[in-house]
Formats: structure tokens, sequence, C-alpha cells
């Protein structure tokens, strides 16, 4: 009766070595993720490929609007350039020596457009920028204006008369005046304007183009901008 419970011992022995070399043998092994873990740090793997690409392309569609709004700024810029140009004023160079003693050539000059552009019309004694047929060629010119339209014109000995009056011309310095001057009376269309540069001994104008239609005076010269040491308004 003996024998049995020793041998029973001895196998309970042996099972619990078995069961705790098995167990140091699983310790051993590498863990392996279960099936839920292993989906789940999947669907973490894809979420964050998701995740940089919607990144990427916040940045692309960034990237688009900046350029875009960079365009639509120069774009903007170029057209109210373009308008003041048009409507506003512009800068124009004195070329030659036709307005001496008042302005001289290279003098830089603050044009406004406005007053003509909106309704205004020019007056006798505006310094204006027109464009006259010089040579056969349209020519963009710094003259004062003389004659208004329906007016009727005529100069002797360099004297302008207007509806037969004589125009008194401070403006005209004796050194330019020029005495053979004279020209049979005309008489100004409705539109038409009679320009003259100060300096009279050399100035291409009406008398020898012809008066000048309203279209084609561009604005009336406000202010000398250079040189720096002339800057001031024009008289």
């Amino acid at each position: 009766m003996n024998q049995p419970e020793k041998n029973t011992a001895k196998d309970i022995q042996q099972e619990k070595t078995g069961i705790e070399e098995e167990a140091a043998q699983q310790r051993e092994m590498p863990q392996q993720p279960r099936g839920d873990a292993a989906g789940g740090i999947i669907k973490q793997e894809a979420e964050g490929g998701k995740r940089e690409k919607r990144k990427k392309s916040g940045k692309e569609k960034d990237t688009v609007r900046e350029i875009a709004s960079w365009v639509f700024t120069i774009c903007m810029a170029v057209i109210a350039a373009l308008l003041i140009r048009s409507f506003i004023f512009i800068i124009v160079q004195v070329d030659g020596s036709s307005m001496m003693n008042t302005l001289h050539n290279e003098n830089r000059l603050f044009v406004w457009r406005a007053g003509y552009t909106f309704g205004g019309q020019p007056q006798r004694g505006d310094i204006v920028i027109c464009e006259l047929e010089i040579n056969g060629a349209p020519k963009v010119c710094v003259k004062r204006a003389i004659g208004l339209p329906g007016e009727k014109i005529e100069i002797i000995s360099g004297t302008v008369y207007i509806n037969g009056e004589a125009l008194e011309e401070d403006y005209v310095a004796p050194e330019r005046f020029k005495k053979e001057d004279n020209m049979q009376q005309i008489t100004l269309g409705e539109d038409e304007y009679f320009v003259m540069g100060d300096n009279r001994s050399n100035s291409a104008d009406s008398r020898y183009v012809g008066p000048v239609k309203r279209g084609k005076i561009m604005g009336k010269a406000l202010i000398k901008v250079w040189p720096f040491d002339e800057i001031g308004s024009i008289e």
C-alpha cells in the first residue's frame, strides 16, 4: 500500500517540474499581440497616415491661397495705377526750352488730370499738357492755354489779340518775346484751344500746328517736383 503513494508523490513532483519548465519557456518566448490589439495598431497607423495627408494637403492649400492673394494684390495695384494715371494725375517731364523762363528742360511736373476729367475745362493762362502734331507725328507737349473755344485770335508784332483786345502776358520774358511774330485772325471752334509756349522765339505751338482739340488736352500742370531746389507751384 505504501508503494502507490510514493509513485503518486513522484508523479506530482514531475508534473510540477514540467509546469514550471513550460512556464519558463513561455516567458522566454516573445509576446504576440492579440488579434484585437494588432487591429488597433493597424488602425492607428492608418489614421496617422490620413492625418499626415490632411496636414500636407492643408499646407498645399495655404500655399495656393497665399499665391492667389499676392496675384490679386498685384493685379489690384496695377489697375489702381492705371486708373490714377488715366483719371487723377501723372508726372510729366519738360522736353526742350519752349516754356522758358517759366519752366526749363527736364523739369518734372505734377499734372492734375481730375480737374479736366470730371467736367472742368482749361482756363486762359493754365499750363496744360497736350498732344500736338509736330513734324507729322503726335508729341506730348507742355504749353500755356491762350485762346478759348469760340474766341477770335490774332497776333500783331508779337502781341496776342483776343476778340480785338491785346492780351497782357507778364509770364513772357522780354528776351523771349518775338516782335516779328504775326498771324492772321482765326476763330476757334467749340472744342478748340489756342496754346503757346512762353518762349515765343522757340516754341512749336498753335501758331504753326493750329488749335488743339479739347480731347487732346490731358491735364493742368500744378507743381514743379524736380529738381528739388525748385519745388513749388506753377504760375
